[in-house]
């Protein structure tokens, strides 16, 4: 399930697989989201629309 909400500071928050992830940058049409936990590497990637495609990137150590 994958859905953006906001946060109590008011910045986008997106919420995938029972994750959430903040906004990082936006280069073009992509939307880059990192791990919302800072110890976390995990990243996301939104292509277009939220309904069009996201990427989810783990890595894992």
């Amino acid at each position: 399930i994958l859905s953006i909400v906001e946060s109590k500071r008011t910045k986008p928050t997106l919420l995938l697989d029972a994750f959430r992830y903040t906004q990082d940058k936006i280069f073009n049409t992509a939307i880059y989201w990192k791990c919302e936990n800072r110890l976390c590497p995990g990243r996301a990637i939104q292509y277009g629309n939220l309904e069009e495609r996201c990427k989810q990137q783990t890595l894992t150590l």
